[in-house]
């Protein structure tokens, strides 16, 4: 795969789905099959996607593609209820992210009150 360098296919779009088609002699429908799998059917497993020929699939898994999810790593509650979570995604990096079960606390995103912000 000469431009697509990372192995999971979460996350690539419909082009370089494309592009991985056709590097495997694949139709280019073969691409939305894989991009409707991926995506609106969120299939989790590229053994599961009827719709590719067993030998596509084969060839994927052995250059090492996957369909890889992010998990949750780590994951720290408030006293408040506020719940962080520290995310790893597949490509080795992690993200972090805030549920917070009474909103954002009243503020606009400015530090100002809800009934102080103009775009209402």
């Amino acid at each position: 795969m000469s431009q697509i360098l990372q192995s999971g296919l979460l996350g690539l779009d419909f082009q370089e789905l494309s592009q991985l088609a056709q590097e495997h002699g694949q139709p280019e429908y073969r691409a939305r099959q894989l991009f409707e799998a991926i995506y609106p059917q969120r299939i989790t497993e590229l053994e599961s996607i009827s719709t590719l020929p067993r030998q596509f699939r084969s060839d994927l898994k052995q250059k090492g593609m996957e369909i890889s999810h992010p998990r949750i790593e780590q994951k720290f509650q408030s006293t408040d209820g506020t719940i962080r979570y520290l995310i790893a995604m597949p490509d080795g990096e992690s993200v972090e992210t805030v549920w917070m079960p009474e909103g954002d606390g009243g503020e606009a995103g400015d530090g100002t009150d809800d009934d102080d912000a103009d775009w209402r």
